[in-house]
């Protein structure tokens, strides 16, 4: 959504972004189960670190080991379930009710 750099600037249709954005934040803050798939931590990130830390939902992790060390020391109720895809999507769905 925003340009790949630190601050992550909004050069083109900044409004636009800032609405996903907005609709991003609501769904994780109301959210009972957020997954996180294959999404490396990056302490740039503060617009989507800050709502996974105070997101009051259980966090479903698949990715690699490193990054789930990071998401879960940002929101303790991270789980890991697996680091594949292909290993941790069955889990998801089952956590999902699905």
């Amino acid at each position: 959504m925003s340009q790949v750099s630190h601050y992550k600037e909004q050069p083109l249709a900044p409004a636009a972004i800032q609405q996903m954005r907005k609709r991003w934040n609501d769904g994780v803050h109301d959210a009972k189960k957020i997954a996180i798939i294959g999404v490396s931590f990056n302490s740039y990130d503060q617009h989507i670190i800050e709502q996974i830390k105070n997101a009051s939902g259980t966090v479903l992790y698949i990715g690699d080991e490193a990054s789930f060390k990071m998401w879960q020391a940002v929101n303790r109720s991270a789980q890991c379930l697996g680091r594949r895809l292909e290993d941790g999507f069955d889990k998801l769905l089952t956590r999902l009710g699905m």
